[in-house]
C-alpha cells in the first residue's frame, strides 16, 4: 500500500493495487474539513482518475466523526474585518470537491462512521454508496447558524424518496442516528462498527471493473438488521405538513395552530432558528427539486456568498465566539422576509470575481 501523503497531513491518501484511499485526518477536530483538504483532495482524485484508478474509499480517522462539518469559525472570522473573500473562496473550492465526488467516473464508497454533518455530508451524500454504522450520527443543522443545507442539499434533499422529508430535514436540522439514516435515504448500508475493517479489506479485494450497483450487491453480506425507523411514527405528519407547503409562513403558522404535541416542538424549533436562512432553505430546496446537479451547485454558491454578507457570522459568533446562544436575527421573524431580501440571495448576478459556475 503506498502513501502519497504524510501522516501528518489534515487528509491521507494510499493506493491499494487500483483502489484509492483518502483518510481525513483531523481526529482531534472531528475531522472538520478546511481549505488545505479541499485543495488536496480535489487534485489527487484528477490524478487517480486521469490514471485509471477503479474505486475510490472515503474514511476517516479516530471513530468520532467521519467529517462533523467545515470549519466555520475559519471561514466566518475575516468577515469581522470586511474580509468576505476568504470565505467564499472556501465555499466555492468545497463545492468544486462536493460536484468532482458526485461525478466520478467511477465507483465512490463513503464510510460515513461517526458524526457526519454539514460538509461531511457533502463529500459523501452525493456517492453511490454510503456505509453507516451503529454509531453514524447525521444533520444538517445549518439554519440554527444563518446558513443553509448546502453542499448540494438542494439536490440531495429534494430527491429523498418519503414525501416531505427531505424538506424537514433541511428545515429542522433532525438528526438521524444509526440505522435511521438508511431508513432515511442518506445511507445505502449500515453495518456494525467492529466491521469497519473487514469491509475495507473486502472492498479493496473485490474485482476490478465492478459498478456501484454490483459492489453495493457484493457488500450485502455485512448488513444488519435495521429494525423500525426510530420516526416512523412522525412520517405522517411530516408529510402532511412538508410535502406541499404553499409558503414557509403557511408552514410555520399551521403547525402553531395545532393543538398536537408533535406539531408544537416543531414549530418552536422553526422558530428559533434563522428566518432568512429558513426562508432561503424553503426555496433552495424547492427549487432544487428541478434542478440539475450543476445548477444546484450554481444556486448555492451565490447563496453562500451572501450568507457570510449576512446572518452567517452571527450565527457563528453566537455559538462558537461569545458562545452566548442568542444570535439577533435580522429579519427577527419569518413574517418579516422580503421578496426583495431574497431576490439579493437569489439573483444570478454577473460577477467577474466569482463566476457563476465556479468550477469550470
Amino acid at each position: 500500500m503506498r502513501f502519497t501523503r504524510t501522516l501528518r497531513d489534515p487528509v491521507k491518501f494510499q493506493r491499494a493495487g487500483n483502489v484509492g484511499i483518502v483518510t481525513l485526518n483531523r481526529p482531534k477536530a472531528l475531522n472538520a474539513l478546511n481549505h488545505p483538504i479541499v485543495k488536496m483532495m480535489r487534485p489527487q482524485l484528477k490524478t487517480w482518475e486521469e490514471s485509471g484508478i477503479d474505486r475510490v474509499i472515503l474514511k476517516a480517522e479516530g471513530g468520532k466523526a467521519f467529517c462533523a462539518g467545515g470549519d466555520i469559525k475559519d471561514l466566518t472570522l475575516p468577515t469581522y474585518n470586511g474580509d468576505y473573500d476568504s470565505g467564499a473562496n472556501f465555499f466555492r473550492e468545497e463545492y468544486q470537491l462536493d460536484y468532482q465526488l458526485g461525478t466520478f467516473p467511477k465507483p465512490v464508497i463513503s464510510l460515513i462512521h461517526g458524526v457526519v454533518m454539514g460538509g461531511g455530508v457533502g463529500i459523501s451524500c452525493h456517492t453511490p454508496i454510503r456505509i453507516a454504522t451503529e454509531k453514524t450520527l447525521f444533520a444538517m443543522p445549518e439554519t440554527s447558524i444563518g446558513l443553509f443545507p448546502d453542499v448540494g442539499g438542494g439536490f440531495f434533499l429534494p430527491r429523498i424518496p418519503i414525501p416531505g422529508f427531505g424538506l424537514f430535514l433541511g428545515l429542522t436540522g433532525q438528526r438521524l442516528k444509526g440505522p435511521d439514516c438508511q431508513h432515511g435515504h442518506v445511507s445505502t448500508h449500515t453495518i456494525s462498527s467492529d466491521k469497519l475493517a473487514d469491509i475495507e479489506k473486502f472492498l479493496i479485494d473485490l474485482p476490478e471493473n465492478l459498478c456501484a450497483e454490483e459492489i453495493g450487491e457484493a457488500i450485502q453480506r455485512f448488513q444488519i438488521s435495521i429494525g423500525e425507523f426510530s420516526l416512523a411514527g412522525q412520517i405522517d405528519n411530516i408529510q402532511k405538513y412538508f410535502e406541499n407547503p404553499k409558503s414557509l409562513v403557511e408552514l410555520v403558522q399551521e403547525l402553531e395552530s395545532s393543538t398536537g404535541e408533535w406539531e408544537q416542538k416543531v414549530a418552536k424549533k422553526l422558530r428559533s432558528m434563522s428566518p432568512t436562512s429558513l426562508a432561503i432553505t424553503f426555496k433552495q430546496i424547492q427549487d432544487g427539486k428541478n434542478m440539475s446537479f450543476y445548477d444546484v451547485f450554481s444556486m448555492e454558491y451565490r447563496l453562500a456568498y451572501q450568507c457570510l454578507r449576512h446572518e452567517f457570522p452571527e450565527g457563528v459568533r453566537a455559538l462558537l465566539v461569545d458562545r452566548d446562544n442568542s444570535p439577533q436575527w435580522n429579519p427577527a421573524t419569518i413574517e418579516e422576509i422580503s421578496d426583495s431580501l431574497m431576490q439579493t440571495f437569489f439573483e444570478e448576478k454577473p460577477n467577474t470575481w466569482h463566476p457563476t459556475k465556479p468550477w469550470e
